[in-house]
């Protein structure tokens, strides 16, 4: 009976010991088995615009359109009216492009007036997804003036400023444009904010 007893404890250590190699090779030998595995690298991908991705890599935007809504402030002697505006933008080159618009200003003491334009903007990249870059350009304005008597007038304008892009995804812009309007006798600041759908 003593002997039968040693085997049966023999057997059950020898059990226990293959059971304990087994879960040791899942593990490959690699490395301990408390021991986590190495996180993989980063990948850059084309278009991450996350401000916190340190491989961040922007979209080459050559050859594209864009379509943007402005929302308008004028700040001339003469009218400082509020108004929406609407831009179609091709990007001849990364950096390069060409945007042509039309704007409509709300009456403001008696006085209402739009506009059409063609800018060009050449973006210069300051850090990830931001970018500042100059206008300049030629437009028409027309205003519509009404205090007791009605006036109707327009002149050819030329634009000259600077702008802020800021990339929110590959397709989404946020802008703020501040811009100086060159019209006989009636020369005016203006500043817009706006957001673009690149497509």
């Amino acid at each position: 009976m003593r002997k039968l007893f040693i085997m049966l404890v023999a057997l059950v250590s020898m059990g226990a010991s293959a059971q304990v190699t087994v879960v040791d090779n899942t593990n490959n030998g690699s490395q301990p088995a408390s021991q986590p595995a190495t996180a993989a690298a980063p990948v850059r991908i084309q278009g991450n615009y996350s401000p916190m991705n340190e491989d961040f890599d922007y979209v080459d935007r050559a050859q594209s359109w864009a379509l943007g809504l402005n929302f308008n402030a004028g700040l001339g002697k003469v009218a400082d009216n509020a108004g929406l505006g609407l831009k179609l933008q091709y990007h001849a080159t990364d950096a390069f492009r060409v945007e042509f618009g039309g704007e409509y200003y709300m009456e403001s003491s008696h006085w209402t007036e739009w506009d059409i334009y063609m800018n060009f903007n050449y973006l210069i990249r300051v850090y990830q997804q931001m970018y500042v870059y100059p206008i300049i350009g030629v437009g028409f304005d027309h205003w519509h003036f009404n205090n007791g008597y009605t006036s109707n007038e327009g002149r050819v304008n030329a634009n000259f400023g600077v702008g802020y892009q800021y990339d929110i995804t590959d397709h989404f812009a946020a802008t703020f444009e501040a811009k100086y309007r060159l019209i006989k006798d009636f020369n005016r600041c203006g500043l817009s904010l706006g957001i673009a759908y690149r497509f």
